[in-house]
């Protein structure tokens, strides 16, 4: 905290307080002859949690160990899923699922920094087996099973526990991540560089035997983007989300 020097100061003591009384109560402390400013006056919040370096916020071994981290828990025992908290004892185990929405942006997270494209590539394609696989699974909550907000690991069944659902910004986000992988595999395929072949993005993104994986998102998020649904933190509930209108439109315009 600060003191501040101009007008507005905010009375901090009382009448014949002195300036030590004044500075150990964690008030600032000015004599002044302008009428109704105070002597003893309130200190200036700063916030604790500035960072002021000029460098990098983590040293390359502390991005080091959060990398590490982070690939623990995408592909989780070889089943595509990604899991909230590989920890059985945090939290009693509540978070040991798949979230539709945090697996998707993880694994846009993924896509967006990690250099080693091969190992990309794998946890992509363990991903999208997964997609697969929970796209048509049969839903105990009597849902669409593609508004669901968090599945068991390795099953891809729905939680059938106490949680806000319908969430309508699962299948938005999935297509969004399964988009921008399709298209940089046909980037890739067009330079020459080596990478999946192209009829990947074909068979399994947008025409294979189940509809294809981002058109199955898709053809939900253009019925439904306007439908009652729980909010971004899971506490609210309504139509107009921000949230939700974002990332149906942001699925809709790249997987055209």
């Amino acid at each position: 905290a600060g003191c501040p020097t101009g007008a507005g100061k905010t009375d901090c003591g009382f009448l014949g307080i002195t300036p030590t009384q004044c500075v150990e109560s964690g008030c600032c402390f000015a004599e002044s002859l302008e009428p109704g400013v105070p002597w003893c006056f309130q200190p200036t919040e700063v916030c604790s949690l500035r960072h002021d370096s000029t460098g990098p916020p983590f040293s390359p071994a502390e991005l080091g160990v959060l990398r590490s981290h982070f690939l623990e828990h995408i592909d989780v025992n070889n089943s595509g899923a990604v899991v909230a908290s590989g920890d059985a004892e945090w939290m009693g185990g509540a978070y040991q699922f798949h979230w539709e929405r945090d697996g998707a942006l993880s694994m846009q997270a993924l896509m967006g920094t990690e250099p080693n494209e091969t190992l990309v590539g794998e946890k992509m394609e363990a991903y999208m087996g997964w997609v697969a696989k929970v796209q048509h699974i049969a839903d105990p909550n009597g849902l669409d099973v593609r508004a669901e907000p968090k599945y068991h690991i390795p099953t891809g069944v729905p939680d059938s526990g106490p949680w806000c659902r319908p969430q309508k910004d699962g299948p938005g986000l999935r297509a969004l991540a399964l988009s921008k992988y399709g298209l940089g595999l046909l980037a890739r395929n067009s330079s020459g560089a080596a990478a999946p072949p192209v009829h990947r993005v074909t068979d399994v993104l947008v025409t294979g035997a189940d509809a294809g994986l981002v058109p199955v998102d898709l053809d939900w998020v253009v019925e439904n983007w306007g439908t009652w649904t729980c909010d971004l933190w899971e506490d609210a509930q309504g139509y107009d989300f921000f949230w939700s209108a974002y990332t149906a439109r942001a699925g809709l315009v790249l997987g055209a």
